[in-house]
């Protein structure tokens, strides 16, 4: 096979490559097939609470819910597709714990108060809206909480030693909001919030040595007996493997209102 040379000829997009050998007064081709990178969805959770704790992103990570939760209209005005906590103890949504939870990233969901406040706890003003977070005396994780007087929703990040990050108000106007949280686990990590794509807070260099222990998630109430539970409505509760930009915030928020 004397004379033999290769040609290779390669398409603009990368997808395919065809190679071309010479020989004598015949030709091999060789077709190789190079596949392009196939991004992941962020999208690790997706409850969306249409009479059911069904996940129906990619993990199928599907929640249970305890005590009295009750399905009502959500902000469209369609039936059963959200669901209204009543404030009592043992009433909340639990989500069995993955893996992929155990990254930085994003929390969205919308709420609805009606300035009612159950109290459960004496001398307790903070209700849990969303915890993950371990159960014994450290508390170590995320937790979403609602204080009252005023309905002011924190975060509150715990590695022992305590750190808290503030979002802002939920008007007391018996309205939907949309709430967003996102989190980076580094050492100069960031905490950003958001409440109807409006940025409330953005914590900067923040040392977040915490980490996610493989926790269940819990909506509507902590695995910590000293808070309130929430009294309320929640839906379309999202988690993603990303740290959402506040354009993709805002994108977001305009996509679901």
């Amino acid at each position: 096979m004397s004379g033999c040379r290769a040609n290779c000829i390669c398409a603009i997009v990368v997808i395919f490559c065809f190679i071309f050998f010479s020989c004598g007064d015949g030709m091999i081709i060789l077709f190789i097939n190079k596949e392009q990178p196939v991004t992941e969805d962020p999208l690790i959770g997706e409850f969306l609470f249409s009479n059911n704790t069904l996940d129906t992103s990619r993990l199928g990570n599907s929640g249970t819910p305890f005590g009295g939760i009750v399905a009502v209209p959500d902000r469209f005005s369609n039936a059963n597709c959200a669901y209204s906590f009543d404030g009592i103890r043992d009433t909340y949504i639990t989500i069995p714990s993955n893996t992929l939870y155990n990254t930085s990233g994003t929390i969205s969901f919308w709420i609805k108060t009606d300035g009612v406040w159950v109290d459960n706890v004496p001398l307790i003003d903070s209700a849990a809206i969303i915890t993950r977070a371990d159960s014994d005396s450290s508390k170590n994780g995320l937790s979403i909480v609602m204080h009252d007087p005023g309905h002011q929703i924190d975060i509150i990040i715990k590695d022992n030693s305590g750190i808290l990050t503030e979002i802002g108000n939920i008007p007391l106007n018996n309205s939907w909001h949309f709430v967003v949280v996102t989190y980076e686990f580094d050492i100069n990590g960031t905490v950003a919030s958001y409440i109807d794509g409006v940025q409330n807070t953005l914590d900067l260099d923040i040392p977040l040595t915490w980490s996610f222990n493989n926790q269940s998630i819990r909506i509507g109430e902590s695995t910590d007996a000293g808070w309130e539970t929430f009294h309320g409505i929640l839906d379309d509760f999202h988690l993603y493997n990303k740290i959402f930009s506040q354009a993709e915030v805002i994108n977001q928020y305009n996509l679901e209102k």
